[in-house]
């Protein structure tokens, strides 16, 4: 009988083996260490200059704010009342002028369903000053009514497009519905203006 007892104080390993197997695998994991720590960095120095660039920014929104409200400040002194009146008299004709009526019907055009059929158009300035229209429209279906204002909230040109009422046209033969929409409008930047 035959025993094989191995009196070595550890037992043998096959290291060369072990090398060959894993080493390619730690070279890998390694390179891919090193190529995800480059990018965090690159991201993270990225941001950093992005945050630096919104504190300025935000400084400059700070600092023009104060200048508009000295302004407003002196335009709000009694002395100053008539220009006053007239310099918000002319912004907001200014800005009524503004409004491109070829461009809003070029993209109205491009967006609108059929069996939808503009009546009238009304630009006017809202609380914020900023240029909005009120758009009436007449369709035979309400759904034809409601993919208008969806057309007109994906479209990059009209913003916050929403219909304030609808109603039923009962002098006419036809059953057509009757709605208004209100939405702002975002004009095309045209070439060589800054």
């Amino acid at each position: 009988m035959r025993l094989n007892i191995n009196l070595a104080s550890q037992p043998y390993e096959d290291a060369g083996r072990f090398y060959m197997q894993w080493l390619p695998l730690l070279i890998v994991l390694a390179a891919i260490a090193v190529t995800l720590s480059g990018y965090a960095y690159h991201r993270y120095d990225d941001s950093r200059q992005v945050e630096n660039q919104l504190a300025e920014k935000r400084q400059q929104i700070v600092q023009l704010d104060t200048e508009r409200t000295e302004a407003e400040a002196i335009l709000n002194r009694p002395e100053n009342s008539g220009t006053r009146d007239q310099a918000q008299y002319l912004n907001s004709l200014f800005a009524t002028k503004s409004f491109s009526w070829t461009n809003v019907l070029a993209d109205l055009e491009k967006i609108m369903p059929p069996h939808v059929q503009v009546v009238s158009i009304k630009p006017e300035l809202n609380a914020e000053g900023q240029l909005q229209f009120t758009l009436s429209v007449t369709s035979e279906k309400r759904d034809d009514a409601i993919e208008l204002v969806r057309r007109m909230e994906t479209s990059p040109r009209f913003q916050q497009a929403q219909m304030v009422s609808e109603r039923a046209k009962t002098d006419s033969k036809d059953n057509k519905l009757s709605v208004e929409i209100i939405s702002g409008y975002i004009p095309p930047i045209r070439k060589g203006s800054s």
